[in-house]
């Protein structure tokens, strides 16, 4: 999302303004950031450019552009909001804002290319302060009475006006602007006593300073959301380990553990001619259908850059995404695919429990009523086969407890009772031989 000029309460208040204020760099700016700062910035955030304490649309996880330098307190409402980083123009306003917390410094700028085209070659006038005149009025100013003011006027002919003169008195963006223009910029606020403070980047430039802060934040969050010390919670030590591994490299494997047997010898192994198939639950993310890939025609895909987001936003690390050329979804375990998982596998669950259960000398059976049941339970709990097993020891723990001690054979039947806890399980000597 990007709240911008054209927002429908902004644009209402910028056209309700009189003399000449509708013509502030605040709006211009924002078309700059819509233009050439926005698109050279890759960021899951959403963009605010400009905007009013009413306009309550605001979005959580945003990048707000911060125009008002002098009253901290303008800007208190964005506490509200969740993860928001504030972009000020003055390194003054990040700390007038440091109580908000992601408050960085990227210096203002503009679009050089465009500024240009407004230069001449001969100057014919001396001197002028270009800028809103109400600046002129509560600011501490050096601006010498009588001097020419270029206020209240479209940017455009702003500029075609500013070329004319030799020497301008400026501050902000505008100070750029004279500089590219060929002017002398002036000093006119006793904050900013000295003109070479206003160094003239281009928006794009800025749009790479922004993405190196942007990236270090995120590198900063991944790390403070994991608070241990001892283990890799977030799993982002894992996934760069499996980088060489899975672009194709010869490496040393432990054959008894890395962390425990530091000292043992290892085995190499070439991974270029194996092929990685890497497989997770990533609950929440909605695949949109764009296409067909893979053995299964039905999967859903959706365009690489718009799933790659959903998946770092998961836990991924980009990198590791850039090494996996295919990326395709499975089909939801329905009904009939958890009852297979059940049963129909060498080592599924079942079976597992009727060896456990055979050393005991006990020979255990599951109704179909009570697989059903266990499939129809890890159905509704919407968290795939992954739940089977915790469904199982629910009511299995009980019956281990139970187990007689006698070397006789016995036999347990489970049924759909047993399974939805209504009565419970009875072990009984088999007599069957």
């Amino acid at each position: 999302m990007i709240i911008d000029h054209n927002n429908t309460l902004y644009a209402k208040k910028r056209n309700s303004l009189i003399n000449g204020n509708k013509y502030n760099g605040a709006y211009y700016y924002s078309r700059e950031i819509v233009k050439n700062i926005i698109p050279n910035v890759k960021t899951d955030r959403n963009w605010i450019t400009i905007r009013l304490p009413e306009m309550v649309d605001h979005p959580d996880h945003s990048i707000i552009f911060i125009h008002n330098n002098k009253n901290p307190n303008y800007y208190s409402y964005l506490q509200n909001y969740k993860d928001c980083i504030l972009v000020c123009g003055l390194p003054k306003t990040v700390e007038n804002l440091s109580y908000f917390g992601k408050a960085i410094y990227l210096p203002l700028s503009i679009d050089v290319k465009a500024v240009e085209k407004y230069r001449v070659k001969n100057k014919t006038k001396e001197i002028a302060y270009a800028g809103r005149k109400i600046k002129l009025e509560y600011m501490n100013n050096r601006v010498p009475k009588g001097t020419e003011i270029l206020s209240d006027m479209p940017q455009s002919k702003l500029l075609r006006e500013m070329a004319k003169y030799k020497k301008i008195y400026a501050s902000g963006r505008t100070a750029l602007q004279a500089k590219v223009l060929g002017c002398e910029v002036l000093p006119h606020e006793t904050n900013y006593p000295d003109s070479r403070f206003w160094k003239v980047i281009d928006n794009k430039d800025a749009a790479k300073m922004l993405q190196k802060m942007l990236d270090e934040i995120d590198k900063i969050a991944r790390k403070t959301e994991n608070p241990s010390i001892t283990r890799d919670v977030s799993g982002e030590g894992v996934q760069n380990s499996l980088l060489k591994i899975i672009e194709g490299s010869i490496v040393n494997i432990p054959p008894q553990g890395g962390r425990k047997h530091p000292y043992q010898e290892y085995i190499t192994f070439d991974t270029t001619n194996v092929l990685f198939i890497c497989a997770g639950a990533f609950e929440g993310i909605i695949l949109v259908k764009k296409n067909t890939i893979g053995l299964n025609k039905t999967n859903q895909i959706e365009e690489q850059p718009e799933l790659y987001a959903k998946l770092i936003k998961a836990g991924l690390i980009p990198e590791l995404l850039g090494r996996l050329p295919i990326v395709v979804s499975l089909n939801k375990l329905e009904l009939n695919d958890l009852k297979d998982i059940l049963t129909k596998p060498e080592n599924a669950i079942l079976n597992q429990y009727q060896e456990l259960l055979k050393m005991d000398n006990i020979d255990i059976e599951f109704s179909q009523e009570a697989i059903d049941e266990i499939a129809r339970k890890a159905l509704k709990q919407n968290t795939g086969a992954r739940s089977l097993r915790s469904i199982l020891e629910q009511f299995m723990l009980g019956v281990m407890f139970e187990i007689p001690q006698e070397k006789n054979k016995y036999k347990l039947v489970i049924t759909k009772e047993m399974v939805l806890g209504e009565e419970k399980a009875k072990i009984k000597e088999n007599t069957g031989g």
